[in-house]
């Protein structure tokens, strides 16, 4: 299911059974497993990988390039930030 006003990178692979919801924002690259629950206000900046059951909380912030790996949960407004 995906919520209103997403944006989505065309190049983005979303597993099935995964939810957005309202004002996501997926940038390139971007490999989503399944079951995954995206709240809103989530943006993932390019070229990330989460893997399957992750939650990502309302305003979480994923760095390019960061990977998340199964059945994890992010609380609201957790930021990554990637310095390479």
């Amino acid at each position: 299911m995906i919520g209103l006003y997403c944006i989505i990178n065309p190049t983005v692979r979303i597993g099935k059974g995964t939810t957005l919801r309202n004002y996501v924002e997926i940038r390139e690259n971007v490999v989503i497993g399944e079951n995954c629950y995206l709240d809103s206000g989530v943006c993932i900046t390019g070229n990330a990988i989460l893997g399957d059951n992750v939650t990502l909380r309302n305003y979480v912030v994923v760095a390019r390039g960061s990977e998340i790996g199964d059945n994890t949960f992010l609380a609201p407004r957790v930021m990554f930030n990637n310095l390479d």
